[in-house]
């Protein structure tokens, strides 16, 4: 197996020859292109033989940019604020640089003034686990949210009661039933506010209520931490019927409604016979449509919240963060499952931060980290001490190149399953 540049009128240039053997397993090829610069290039993978029923995949190539010595050039700076944007349901295909195709242009445009953790991994594929982790700082092993139906524990400290503790102010606001009351998430916060789905207000709902917040105390020099769930690409869709009428394909017949997906879904989930359990072409393509069009609407919503931000001059001192909590299936599996098992493809969600004073903009990252390590960094950032023991990272130590993570392991776990990923290895 070969990769080659080539360029227009030039000879083309080998980046190397590798000799595969299956027994092997996957090879991990890492080649520079810095010769390179600043020209317009094609990159060939190429096969040039193999024994008789044998086949060679090329996977995930990634082209990734040293940021050299600007990092301490451009140092991180303290955060006044953090404010945390988690959209459920969002999923590889929503990261960058795919997010304005899937209806997330804003987030594509925040992608330019961020860092993004291409290698971002969460703790579990149930939402409530994923969201007590981000709040506690600890694995879903700590925390005790291993279950779909767990409650978070009064023991168990969270980044809201350390943010308070120091005389800060810290805010949740949710539109999302999994980090409802009913999951322990209410416990802490100087304001908690949950929108219910089947109440008559749209699910942008959470981001004027942080705005209007964040307003009462922008000229306070306390640290202010401001959590936002949305409801992101999951059902019920905030999507108007006229609207629905208008999305693709063209004559759907099919049964999928805006507000009733989710119910149509299970529905569909808990059929009999396995062959049943599936959905037509044109009902995939009317589910990705109104995912996109709930996206879109969010999308702007966010960005709104974001212009504020600027305008009121309280961006260049925020550590803005912007993620998704668990991702959603894709065909054939109906999509939502209550609980879907622990492989790699829904455990990766999206994860972009903006520092403060536009440190590393536009740079990626694919570092292994997970979500108990950007709660460690928003603590320090704010320069809060942690409520206890955390189990994560400093996101800047990372992006700074002094936290040393080749073979980490990552945890996740969920009903009855484990997955840990340290490098190539996987463990079940």
């Amino acid at each position: 197996a070969e990769v080659v540049v080539s360029r227009d009128n030039e000879a083309p240039v080998s980046l190397g020859v590798h000799d595969l053997k299956a027994e092997h397993g996957w090879t991990t090829v890492e080649e520079s292109l810095a010769e390179f610069a600043g020209q317009l290039v094609r990159l060939e993978f190429l096969v040039h033989g193999t024994s008789e029923g044998a086949r060679v995949a090329f996977g995930e190539p990634r082209i990734e940019r040293d940021p050299g010595p600007s990092t301490e050039a451009n140092p991180f700076l303290p955060a006044r604020r953090a404010v945390l944007v988690v959209l459920s349901g969002l999923g590889r295909k929503h990261a960058p640089p795919a997010s304005r195709a899937h209806g997330l242009p804003a987030l594509a445009r925040f992608a330019q003034r961020a860092t993004y953790f291409s290698g971002y991994r969460t703790p579990s594929t149930l939402a409530p686990a994923v969201m007590a982790s981000l709040l506690t700082g600890q694995d879903p092993r700590r925390h005790g949210l291993e279950q779909s139906t767990a409650r978070l524990p009064d023991s168990v400290q969270t980044i809201a009661q350390a943010v308070r503790a120091r005389s800060g102010r810290a805010a949740f606001f949710t539109a999302v039933p999994t980090s409802f009351p009913a999951f322990g998430f209410d416990r802490g916060w100087e304001r908690f506010e949950a929108i219910s789905p089947v109440a008559d207000r749209p699910a942008t709902e959470p981001l004027p209520l942080a705005q209007r917040w964040l307003d009462g105390y922008s000229q306070e020099t306390t640290p202010q931490l401001v959590v936002i769930h949305l409801r992101g690409a999951h059902p019920p869709f905030d999507v108007p019927l006229e609207r629905a009428r208008e999305l693709p394909p063209l004559e759907y017949g099919g049964d999928l409604h805006p507000r009733r997906a989710a119910i149509q879904l299970a529905a569909v989930r808990s059929r009999p016979r396995p062959q049943q359990r599936k959905l037509v072409d044109e009902d995939w393509t009317r589910l990705e449509a109104l995912q996109r069009a709930a996206l879109e609407k969010q999308d702007a919503a966010v960005a709104r919240l974001f212009r504020w931000l600027q305008d009121e001059g309280l961006w260049d001192d925020s550590l803005v963060a912007v993620l998704g909590d668990v991702t959603t299936d894709e065909a054939p599996e109906v999509p939502y499952a209550p609980h879907p098992p622990l492989s790699e493809a829904r455990l990766h969600a999206p994860l972009l931060v903006k520092w403060p004073g536009g440190a590393l903009a536009a740079h990626e990252i694919s570092q292994p980290v997970t979500t108990v390590d950007l709660s460690r960094t928003v603590l320090a950032a704010l320069g809060v001490e942690a409520p206890g023991p955390l189990d994560g990272v400093d996101l800047r130590d990372i992006a700074r190149g002094r936290a040393q993570l080749p073979q980490r392991a990552l945890f996740a776990t969920g009903e009855n399953s484990f997955a840990t990923r340290a490098g190539e290895w996987l463990l079940r």
